[in-house]
């Protein structure tokens, strides 16, 4: 059983990226938990997006949330 298809979870891009290159068996299990999660919440999986870096979004400036929200969606 994958835990991860019944919980809302998140890892930050640079994790993701080094569980992708160096556990791609993990790496997949997560991204198979977010695609099964999907049948049980209407419209989108568990993995929720995050912002690309550690800010405090709703201080940052409009140019540094753009940029984090497009870097977070892209990773995403």
């Amino acid at each position: 059983m994958n835990n991860y298809s019944r919980i809302s979870f998140n890892f930050g891009p640079t994790l993701l990226s080094w569980i992708e290159q160096k556990a791609p068996k993990t790496y997949d299990a997560l991204r198979e938990a977010d695609t099964s999660s999907r049948s049980d919440i209407p419209g989108h999986g568990s993995a929720v997006a995050q912002a690309y870096n550690h800010m405090i979004m709703p201080l940052a400036n409009c140019r540094d949330k753009n940029y984090s929200g497009q870097m977070g969606h892209t990773r995403f």
